[in-house]
């Protein structure tokens, strides 16, 4: 059962009405969970779908039977997918996310479906700490790429959890050109025009653009900047969170180096919290941070979601037919791609 185990179709199916019988009003979260949860309760099947695959790609890769398995949810926002493992019959679900108010939605959530999970963890990696067990499996939907040190990252994984099997889905899929080229079009107006950051405001108000916010702090911190040394400074430091940022300037100040181009082109971050603005990494990255950290890495293209008749939903059946019959090629035109991290040699 640990490595041919599929997901019983009524238990889906169970869980999707479950869901969907829910009003978001009535759980007691902010309004931008209520209008994230309002997303994925309209478009559940496919994110069930989503959920199911990345289990079972788990369980193809450990020998514990589904009940005996420990599961994270690792940046799990409103925590529909921690609720749907322990709604299917996973043993333990603990999950974790930086930011404390997803964590009450967490729980929330799973309070209105009769669900009671092991442990909720506020905070970055570093919060694995305090599950004072091993952990089998991690799993992570679109949150990889706003990470703001990955090595960071997979080095902490591995030392607080050096056998579990972490797979993430990321949207910054390198591979599809069209899709990076819509992610820079949004990384620009971060950059240059506004950013909204609706966990810090429910009303999602548009907010300093980043390059202006790096040119706030130096002026704040660095009084003696000219406005064209600022302006230089901010220039040669996107992609820096701010601690990195005073680096920069502290060098300047010291002996009036500054690098001869920014950190990065086209990728920005929020140089107060560091969260990327779906930081799209060379395709060789990952495989680089796999092989520093003692991991095997498998790359899969994931799917559109094609449930609707519609020309547009029948082209995505046609996509889809062909991403999972040709996959290595599947991945230069997949919506988003799948990042398996194996502690073992995988030859699957």
């Amino acid at each position: 059962m640990g490595n041919s185990f599929k997901i019983d179709a009524s238990r889906k199916q169970a869980f999707i009405l479950s869901v969907q019988g829910l009003r978001a009003e009535q759980i007691g979260i902010t309004q931008y969970e209520r209008a994230y949860f309002s997303h994925l309760q309209l478009y559940l099947p496919y994110y069930v779908g989503i959920y199911s695959s990345l289990l079972e790609q788990a369980l193809v890769r450990t020998k514990e039977n589904i009940h005996n398995l420990s599961v994270i949810d690792y940046g799990a926002g409103n925590g529909m997918l921690g609720a749907y493992l322990k709604f299917i019959g996973v043993g333990q679900v603990f999950v974790n996310d930086i930011n404390e108010s997803c964590i009450r939605g967490c729980k929330a959530l799973a309070s209105a479906l009769n669900l009671e999970l092991d442990g909720y963890f506020q905070g970055d990696i570093a919060s694995l700490s305090q599950i004072n067990q091993p952990v089998d499996i991690l799993l992570s939907t679109d949150v990889i790429e706003h990470i703001y040190n990955p090595e960071q990252f997979v080095k902490e994984m591995k030392l607080l959890q050096p056998f579990m099997v972490a797979i993430f889905t990321t949207a910054s899929n390198p591979f599809n050109k069209i899709k990076v080229h819509q992610l820079r079009k949004l990384q620009h107006r971060d950059e240059f025009l506004n950013s909204a950051d609706v966990l810090s405001n429910a009303e999602n108000s548009y907010r300093t653009p980043y390059f202006e916010r790096r040119s706030e702090l130096l002026v704040e911190y660095y009084p003696t900047l000219s406005r064209e040394e600022v302006k230089l400074i901010s220039s040669k430091s996107r992609g820096l969170m701010k601690e990195d940022l005073f680096k920069l300037a502290d060098s300047y100040l010291l002996d009036g180096s500054l690098p001869e181009r920014a950190p990065e082109k086209y990728n920005t971050c929020d140089p107060d919290t560091g969260n990327w603005t779906e930081r799209i990494l060379p395709d060789g990255s990952f495989k680089h941070l796999a092989d520093k950290f003692g991991y095997a890495i498998k790359i899969l293209p994931g799917l559109y979601n094609s449930n609707r008749e519609t020309p547009a939903g029948w082209l995505k059946k046609i996509a889809n037919r062909f991403i999972l019959h040709f996959p290595e090629l599947g991945k230069y035109i997949a919506p988003y791609i799948v990042l398996i991290f194996s502690p073992e040699r995988d030859n699957k």
